[in-house]
């Protein structure tokens, strides 16, 4: 008898796999910790007025966690949505340092914006 592994058997990877439960949880603690952070960051540190009346709605992962796409609100309109986000891309090096210090991690992921703005649109 022959305790051999099969030809036809599939071998995972000791990495970890996107759907390994252990991999999700420290995934959803990773962004956790960044919508923590940068809850506090946004409205309360900048010295904007623009980006101080935005607020942080979720954090979600990219496949590989090396990125967060941040979705954030407005209640301006959209027709200043252009400008929230070019001072977004301004402070972005300093809100990439908040999540880098109250994260447990090597490396700092990249940090990409979506805004939503619930003013009404000018015509």
């Amino acid at each position: 008898m022959s305790f051999r592994k099969s030809p036809g058997r599939a071998h995972y990877s000791r990495g970890a796999s996107r759907f390994d439960p252990k991999n999700q949880r420290k995934v959803q603690q990773l962004c956790r910790q960044a919508y923590r952070a940068l809850s506090y960051a946004i409205p309360g540190e900048m010295a904007d007025p623009l980006l101080q009346e935005l607020t942080v709605d979720q954090v979600l992962p990219a496949p590989d966690a090396s990125r967060l796409l941040v979705q954030l609100s407005s209640p301006r309109s959209v027709a200043e949505a252009a400008r929230i986000l070019e001072q977004l891309a301004r402070v972005e090096g300093y809100l990439r340092a908040q999540v880098t210090a109250a994260i447990t991690r090597k490396r700092a992921p990249e940090l990409s914006f979506h805004l939503f703005c619930r003013g009404e649109v000018e015509p």
